[in-house]
Parts: structure tokens; C-alpha cells; sequence
């Protein structure tokens, strides 16, 4: 009965978490130059910038019109909620990264890039995603474990 009762148990455990709990979305900044505050106000101090739009950013907590939100290097703050939107970006989090002309390694490569690039995302196959790459002409393709953000 024990053998039962215990995976019983986890499983409803696990069905009482919030979604939130199962898989913290991602959100971009809406605009350029959104501050990260130390808390859920703007009466707290800003802890840095983000002077691009459209960096994406993981949600970690929500507080009304606030969310606590961290980077791809765990670097985080709050935002309020109306400055940022859905994200259709990720950031690279490897250095010397192929990115290929189709979804698989037996495509050629077409362009590298490094850690802490963003690129926007243009569509999804399996673990592959194509990107948008500026300056480059063609389909580019990056693996999902050599980025962060989808």
C-alpha cells in the first residue's frame, strides 16, 4: 500500500503547483530602455537597464502589476508588466556556435556566432529554431541547448 500511496501523493502534489511552477515563461521587453527594479514599485531603485527591445527575460514571480524576471545569466529585477510583451527572441549561450542552412547537423554551416547574441526567432522544428540572423541572406538554424529564451 506504501508502494502506492507515496507516488499517489507526489503526483497530487505536483497537480496542486501553479502552472507558473511547471515552466517559467518568457517575456520580452517591450520597448527600449526598460529599468529592473529591486523591487515591485518604481519607488525602489533601478538596478540596471535594458536598452534593447525585445531582450528576453524569464518570469520568476508575479506581484500584481509587477513580475520579477531574470536573464540568461540569472541576473534579474522587477518590471512591471505593461512594459514587456510576448518574446520571439533568445540569446546564444555558447561561443563559436554554428548556425546551419536546415535543422540538423548534416546541413552546412552558414554563419557562427557567441555567447550573449540575440537573435529573433523565426520558427521552430523539433529542437531546431531558425533565426534571423542580420546580415545574413539564406535560412539559419540554431540548436535550442546553445541558446536560452524559447
Amino acid at each position: 500500500m506504501k508502494k502506492l500511496l507515496r507516488p499517489l501523493t507526489m503526483w497530487l502534489l505536483l497537480m496542486a503547483l501553479p502552472v507558473s511552477a511547471w515552466a517559467a515563461p518568457f517575456v520580452a521587453t517591450a520597448t527600449a530602455g526598460v529599468n529592473l527594479r529591486s523591487g515591485p514599485s518604481t519607488e525602489h531603485s533601478i538596478l540596471w537597464n535594458l536598452p534593447v527591445q525585445g531582450y528576453p527575460l524569464q518570469v520568476v514571480e508575479e506581484r500584481g502589476d509587477w513580475i520579477r524576471v531574470v536573464d540568461f545569466e540569472g541576473d534579474g529585477g522587477w518590471v512591471a508588466q505593461s512594459l514587456v510583451g510576448p518574446n520571439h527572441a533568445l540569446i546564444v549561450t555558447s561561443d563559436n556556435v554554428n548556425l546551419r542552412s536546415g535543422p540538423g547537423t548534416n546541413f552546412d554551416i552558414v554563419a557562427k556566432t557567441n555567447r550573449g547574441v540575440m537573435l529573433t526567432i523565426v520558427k521552430k522544428k523539433g529542437q531546431w529554431l531558425q533565426v534571423d540572423v542580420p546580415g545574413h541572406k539564406g535560412e539559419a538554424w540554431i540548436f535550442n541547448t546553445l541558446c536560452w529564451g524559447e
